[in-house]
């Protein structure tokens, strides 16, 4: 056995660049398993997890402004915490300044500390009556510790001393508790109320999970003003979870489809070098499953050279990936620090065994066509170069483009178009010999017409022999991923490359426009513009979807270039809609259309629009629709709370450094435009390199393939290219003739893939603007799709160097006499 795998090993880094290769698709690969399949469940996981850290409850309720005291009259057995909400504004003085200081609003939770430990929310923190537990990072903010007092006020201002107990460690995995928080028990909390032992918040573990629905129903009933919420991810969720790794799970397959079709021409290139190693242990009385056992053998090791790496890699660098990809943010826009679930142990196993059947899989046709061999035809390397089409392959073409078809009417959906990627582009790989012959009857057609020989007889090779269309294949398939990869890469970069605004600074808020009133009366300050836009769920007649609705200003934007094509102003009562959503809708210019605005809250708003027009549709909002209101309709609707603040200011750096300390804990962001742009050009560079990286990668591996594939064929046509050479042609009439060869291979190849991945692109286009959770804008690009073509058809070509190199250091006379 160690002798097999050194042997192994030695035939493996006897070519390392084709090793280098190889081993890096399949860590690519691996990679990207690992991303497609872990972001989203983590994703799912991390909600989950941090709902149910909160407590162990089934339902979560937030008073209107009802009592919620005897809400347990309404309910099915349950545990019920019920908890006493009051606040604290707490006021930082600012260095150096006299007349402002910062806020901070101190939330304090008032509950029975059994009920609260029961139900988990509380875990093993305890408080008495009188004292008070703070969170960590509240208390190192303010300089308290355990056994202090610190001070507070009730409802009626009247300060109330209370003990600090202890702190609330910054690793509770409880979110409502990590940041400005604070624990009383029930009584302390009516102290604080004046009193007035209400109850704002509650908490509910049912006894028996079947009655979720009938316990909902029978709150709102009775209190309609409450907010009721499942402590569970809602079906919006779900199904916007569903969507992201559905499209994972297609970019996942783009790699994976580009991947199999090159390792697998390199892997016929590797066991036809094999032949005589195969040979010697068949004619030292090895049986042909040993044989092949060992040939597979070194493909398994290929695997686990890429596919081992790539787990070591992707687990190292998670935690790291996760927390630049999934921020957890408090209601000031703080981001709070959360442990993500662990790496499940049956991914990277899934993932390595997966890698290696399927790099054993791969070349098992290839090895068992070798291990027909005869050991006489493997001594004198007699080749059959002769294609001849399948009937078995034909068939499974047919079969793969029927269900592509199929598939192509539910391409709205991710699912849909991604079995269709898959399916047609099998089809393609299956029917493209059929493609070749046509293409190359029509050219030798044309030849014999003009009288073009060399054309003729390179028509006649290219479908004739195995190594042409093999590359064909491989071409056609590489062409048809990476064209669909430049394409999302291009729409994606487009998009991020893209600084929508025309300011100096950018004030990114959370709270309402009473807090950015000073904004305007700052030093400096020459201009500001309010971007009023929000993702709301809302009702479009009988539908409901997530929207991103804008309130647009009378005379357009000054500062904010988001949106282009807008009329200067919109009428009061009447609405823009985006080409996508009106076109799957049937929605024209002049139509009347119901919208409600909150259909889950207390006071639903339904009112009737007219479709004042039709607008191109903007990257990147996300949600089903993009809705423009006036700006009057919009605040009237969802008041006055802004998204961006635009500034024009004289000093942007000073405008930014007041803003971050006079408005500490109201905003989102704040910085520069500058800032702006460095981020959004670093995130587009790096960006623009992997998918840079990936799409080389994947031409250096298709070009490699077709080499191997071009080599093996010279291989077999060596006693015809040297007789053709001893008799009447010149080496540079036979290279011009592989030349030609390659070259109608080449365009049939990447004319076909670049087409079917333009067509692909529009399908998978089309299933992204149906997906309400992905904002992202993807177009096929007729002149880029050209371009590439063209590109590719060069780039394909110049791969016959390497077999004319050969014939020209062929030797005739040794070649014949060998004959």
């Amino acid at each position: 056995m160690l002798l097999i795998l050194k042997n192994s090993f030695k035939n493996m880094f006897g070519k390392p660049l084709r090793t280098i290769l190889i081993v890096l698709a399949i860590f690519t690969c691996s990679l990207c398993a690992y991303f497609c399949f872990d972001i989203g469940s983590t994703i799912e996981d991390l909600a989950s997890m941090l709902i149910g850290h909160i407590s162990s409850a089934d339902i979560s309720v937030s008073s209107g402004g009802m009592d919620l005291a005897d809400i347990s009259s309404v309910l099915p057995e349950a545990d019920v915490l019920k908890m006493n909400m009051n606040s604290e504004t707490v006021y930082s003085p600012i260095q150096g300044e006299y007349n402002y200081v910062t806020t901070v609003v101190l939330q304090i939770y008032g509950m029975d500390m059994d009920m609260g430990a029961k139900l988990g929310f509380l875990k093993d923190l305890r408080v008495g009556r009188g004292e008070i537990l703070l969170s960590e990072s509240f208390a190192e903010k303010n300089g308290y510790k355990a056994g202090d007092t610190i001070t507070l006020h009730d409802r009626s201002y009247l300060e109330v001393n209370l003990k600090i107990a202890g702190v609330i460690p910054k690793n509770t995995q409880n979110i409502l508790l990590k940041e400005n928080a604070a624990i009383v028990d029930f009584e302390t909390g009516t102290l604080l109320s004046c009193g007035y032992a209400s109850v704002d918040e509650v908490q509910i573990d049912l006894k028996d999970d079947s009655k979720l629905d009938e316990a909902m129903g029978a709150i709102k009933e009775r209190y309609p003003d409450a907010t009721v919420s499942q402590m569970a991810l809602n079906e919006a969720s779900l199904a916007a979870l569903e969507e992201l790794q559905g499209f994972l799970y297609l970019i996942f397959a783009i790699l994976f489809l580009l991947v199999i079709f090159v390792t697998a021409s390199v892997s016929n290139r590797i066991v036809s070098e094999r032949m005589s190693f195969i040979g010697t242990l068949r004619s030292l009385g090895m049986s042909s499953a040993k044989t092949g056992r060992i040939l597979i053998l070194e493909n398994a090791l290929y695997a686990l050279l890429g596919s081992i790496p790539a787990t070591i890699v992707y687990v190292l660098f998670r935690p790291a990936l996760l927390a630049s990809l999934i921020t957890v943010q408090n209601e000031s826009g703080e981001a709070l620090s959360v442990s993500f679930p662990p790496l499940s142990i049956w991914l990277p196993v899934g993932i390595i065994l997966g890698a290696v059947v399927i790099e054993c899989l791969i070349p098992l046709r290839a090895i068992l066509r070798a291990l027909r061999t005869s050991i006489r035809d493997i001594i004198f390397d007699n080749r059959d170069t002769k294609y001849r089409f399948s009937r078995v392959l034909t068939v499974l073409g047919l079969l793969c483009l029927g269900v592509a078809v199929i598939a192509f009417f539910s391409r709205t959906s991710l699912p849909g178009a991604t079995a269709c990627l898959i399916f047609s582009v099998m089809a393609l790989a299956f029917l493209f010999p059929w493609i070749l012959k046509g293409f190359s009857s029509l050219t030798r057609k044309f030849s014999d017409r003009t009288g073009r020989a060399a054309w003729s007889l390179a028509s006649v090779e290219t479908i004739s022999r195995k190594s042409t269309v093999g590359s064909g294949v491989l071409l056609a398939t590489a062409s048809a991923m990476c064209v669909i990869i430049v394409s999302i890469a291009g729409s994606m970069s487009a998009s991020m490359e893209k600084t929508d605004f025309a300011c100096d600074a950018i004030l990114t808020c959370s709270r309402a426009e009473k807090y950015y009133s000073y904004v305007d009366r700052l030093d400096g300050v020459t201009e500001t513009e309010r971007v009023y836009s929000s993702l709301e769920e809302i009702v479009v007649g009988q539908d409901t979807i997530q929207a991103a609705l804008i309130g647009y200003p009378d005379g357009g934007y000054h500062l904010y270039t988001a949106y282009e094509g807008l009329p200067s102003s919109i009428e009061d009562g009447t609405i823009l809609i985006d080409s996508r959503y009106a076109g799957k809708n049937n929605i024209q210019a002049g139509d009347v259309i119901s919208l409600t605005t909150r259909p889950d809250g207390l006071l639903p708003i339904t009112r009737e629009y007219k479709v004042a027009g039709i607008v191109a549709p903007s990257e990147l909002e996300g949600g089903s629709a993009t809705i423009f209101f006036s700006e009057n309709e919009y605040l009237a609707l969802f008041k006055d709370f802004p998204y961006y603040i635009l500034i024009r200011c004289e000093d942007p750096l000073k405008t930014v450094s007041t803003i971050r300390t006079y408005g500490k804990g109201t905003y989102l962001s704040i910085r520069t435009l500058a800032e702006e742009q460095e981020d959004v050009k670093a995130s587009s560079a790096q960006f623009t390199a992997i998918m840079g990286a990936l799409i080389t990668l994947a031409i250096g591996m298709t070009c490699i393939g077709t080499i191997s594939n071009q080599l093996i064929g010279f291989v077999g046509r060596k006693k015809e290219c040297a007789v053709l050479l001893s008799t009447a042609m010149s080496r540079k009439k036979l290279s011009g003739i592989l030349l030609k060869e390659v070259l109608l291979t080449s365009l049939a190849a990447a004319g076909s893939g670049c087409l079917l991945g333009h067509v692909l692109t529009h399908i998978i286009g089309e299933a992204v603007d149906n997906a309400a959770s992905i904002g992202i804008l993807i177009r096929a690009d007729i002149g880029r799709t050209f371009l590439f073509f063209l590109l590719l058809t060069l780039i394909f070509t110049l791969t016959v160097l390497f077999p004319i190199r050969s014939l020209r250091k062929m030797k005739i006379a040794e070649q014949l006499k060998y004959e």
